[in-house]
């Protein structure tokens, strides 16, 4: 039976959960200053970097559209679901698995890569629309689910009953996230409207307006506006923070790619800026202010990527051999010659076989891997999804 009552969660009292919008103060960590704008001052010189390496608008294109794909992967990653090349492949030409859990995996791949291209699209055609708008937040909502079966339309919550997810509609019952307890459904569009007004000010500094993308990814994660979907909008909606403030390099840079790689850590520190302020001396908000500045300087450095990686020939290794039988489906969905094409598109010294360079300096590199040790072309049962 399908759970229709006010709450969800199973709680008897819906007053203890959070009414006042002062509940989700600070919206802006005054702990790590320094270091955060340091690392938002790097990636903006980078991403202006990457997108002069990669001058040619169909070149750049071109990219985007791998990079698109590879975001859909690391996304269903992110929420615990693997999906190889072949399915994404198949899924995109309507050919869907018999399999009832590959077949979900291909629908949300696809939806996203869908809603990601409809969002790029939207936000060059409309250049003034906010994206911290609830209009913004439950289109791209309503988009992303409209796109999926209607059996995916239902979530369950911990006790395993199942209750109706609507698209594009802000959530009318209560949950609960591990130990968050979201705000009061009733209060979601004042929660959403400070939102807007707080992250669209005129007053954030340049410098930190990265910082404070950061903050809205965990922010909109703690209003928790939907009844499900709301880690993926969350990315999507820090996409379209990049796109507006052209720190995307034209859609050649992933977000979604390092979080996946640190899939646990980035959960903890989601975790951890929930918490309410521990002391006197971790800001004045109901928040911790210092737990919010530890989450964004996760994100800037995840953003970052500053993990050096040395290219020197004694360094260069052979990568594993593609399976046979993978050959082929990876050639079609990264494009015959998606390899070539980035080692004529980027410039600068070339990585390992199988490796992208963008945007390197002396010390550090930003790279998109295309290798077969990457987990999106391995496969079985032994392969890493992490």
């Amino acid at each position: 039976m399908i759970e229709t009552s006010a709450n969800i969660s199973g709680m008897s009292d819906a007053i203890a959960l959070y009414r006042t919008l002062d509940a989700m103060e600070p919206l802006l960590p005054q702990s790590a200053q320094p270091e955060l704008e340091e690392l938002a001052c790097e990636i903006l010189l980078y991403a202006g970097k990457l997108s002069g390496q990669v001058p040619a608008e169909i070149t750049r294109h071109r990219i985007a559209l791998l990079v698109r794909t590879m975001n859909s992967y690391y996304s269903n990653l992110i929420e615990g679901h693997k999906t190889l090349p072949r399915d994404i492949e198949r899924a995109q030409r309507q050919d869907y698995s018999a399999d009832p859990a590959r077949r979900e995996n291909q629908h949300l791949t696809k939806a996203h890569i869908e809603v990601e291209e409809a969002m790029i699209e939207r936000l060059h055609a409309e250049p003034t629309l906010s994206v911290h708008s609830s209009d913004f937040l439950c289109w791209l909502h309503g988009e992303f689910y409209r796109r999926l079966p209607d059996e995916l339309h239902f979530s369950k919550d911990r006790r395993g009953r199942p209750y109706r997810i609507e698209p594009g509609a802000l959530r009318t019952f209560e949950v609960d996230v591990g130990r968050h307890q979201p705000p009061y459904s009733g209060a979601l569009p004042g929660y959403l409207a400070r939102f807007e007004a707080f992250y669209d000010s005129a007053e954030i500094l340049p410098t930190r307006q990265l910082v404070a993308a950061a903050a809205a990814h965990h922010r909109l994660a703690w209003i928790h506006p939907f009844g499900d979907g709301n880690g993926r909008i969350a990315r999507l909606h820090s996409h379209a923070c990049l796109v507006r403030r052209k720190v995307d390099g034209f859609g050649l840079w992933t977000l979604s790619r390092g979080l996946a790689r640190q899939r646990q850590q980035y959960y903890e520190r989601l975790a951890a800026a929930d918490q309410r302020r521990r002391n006197d001396f971790d800001g004045r908000g109901n928040l911790s202010d210092r737990a919010l500045g530890d989450f964004c300087l996760f994100m800037l450095r995840t953003g970052r990527d500053r993990r050096p990686r040395d290219h020197s020939p004694r360094n260069r290794r052979r990568p594993p051999r593609l399976a046979q039988p993978e050959r082929p489906a990876l050639n079609r969905l990264l494009g015959a010659n998606a390899r070539k094409l980035f080692s004529q598109a980027v410039s600068g010294p070339a990585g390992h076989s199988g490796d992208v360079t963008f945007g390197r300096t002396a010390e550090r590199t930003f790279s998109i891997s295309t290798s077969a040790e990457h987990p999106c072309f391995q496969r079985g049962p032994g392969a890493s999804s992490a």
